[in-house]
């Protein structure tokens, strides 16, 4: 079974998880279930959209992240949730994360994959 498809089975949360170093930023089981079998691991993700002002600016409203991973390179990018402009872009020459379209949300304080909002 595929990284994407185990993500399927979250729809919600039973905890919510805080970042060691970022106190302010907390995340879903799923999110932290994508953070675990990202590869060799995808906590790098969270560190990197955690300390991002131009991220966390958005966050107090509403974040899409959108992590697109192509072979061993990815496309971050983040914005508003409807189709706006792009708040932040990067692209991120390798990793080890499978190959997918992975969407999160972020509002407020919190980190939830698309499919726990």
């Amino acid at each position: 079974m595929s990284l994407l498809d185990d993500l399927q089975q979250f729809t919600g949360t039973v905890d919510y998880h805080r970042h060691p170093m970022y106190r302010f930023l907390m995340y879903t089981d799923g999110v932290r279930h994508f953070f675990r079998h990202a590869g060799g691991g995808g906590y790098w993700l969270l560190d990197l959209i955690a300390s991002e002002p131009k991220i966390r600016i958005q966050a107090k409203e509403f974040a899409s992240i959108k992590l697109k991973v192509t072979g061993s390179k990815a496309l971050l990018t983040v914005n508003d949730g409807n189709d706006g402009p792009n708040v932040y872009e990067r692209h991120i020459e390798y990793t080890d994360c499978p190959e997918g379209e992975y969407l999160f949300y972020w509002i407020g304080e919190v980190c939830m994959l698309a499919r726990e909002y």
